[in-house]
């Protein structure tokens, strides 16, 4: 088994090391979509207007200081929460590779939740795509979710860039493996 630390293809400064099986190769690397961001980041601004809105109304009560204060913490506390959510949305990550494929999902900072299933006891794979609206490239998002043989339980990869794009090139793979182990 070798381990993998920021493949060349795919290399970026927070890409942790994982293990990967002999001869293994990864071919596609998938993130959350980028559209959905955008509403979640929406919905931050939203909760924290009415924070800085009762900041600015109590201006009269404060000092020039601490009214400062009130801001930069106000500031802080902002970016804090945002690049929390931003971590957490950007590392998940769902890996292709010639063999299998691996869903690693971010819970906590610190928690990680890896699941994977051999590219052979692949079932079924389901999508759910949000409307007519799916056609357009910037909202070709949704839900991904793969049944395997051996499990019980299943891959879930939500908010899936082009996930009708993915299952078919889950089952080219499928294919080509059937194929190999064939000949």
């Amino acid at each position: 088994m070798k381990i993998l630390c920021a493949p060349v293809k795919y290399s970026h400064p927070l890409y942790f090391c994982m293990k990967l099986r002999d001869n293994e190769k990864i071919l596609k690397v998938y993130r959350h979509h980028y559209t959905p961001f955008i509403w979640i980041s929406l919905k931050i601004i939203a909760c924290f207007v009415p924070l800085y809105l009762f900041i600015y109304v109590s201006k009269s009560f404060l000092s020039p200081m601490n009214y400062f204060w009130f801001n930069v913490g106000f500031f802080i506390l902002f970016c804090l929460v945002f690049l929390y959510i931003a971590f957490m949305y950007w590392m998940d990550r769902f890996m292709i590779t010639d063999q299998r494929v691996i869903f690693s999902d971010y819970k906590f900072i610190t928690v990680r939740q890896e699941s994977q299933a051999s590219i052979k006891d692949i079932q079924d794979i389901t999508t759910k795509e949000n409307g007519v609206f799916s056609r357009l490239r910037w909202l070709d998002y949704g839900l991904l979710r793969i049944e395997t043989a051996a499990s019980v339980s299943s891959i879930i990869f939500d908010n899936a860039p082009d996930p009708e794009g993915i299952r078919h090139y889950i089952f080219e793979i499928r294919k080509s493996y059937k194929d190999k182990k064939n000949d």
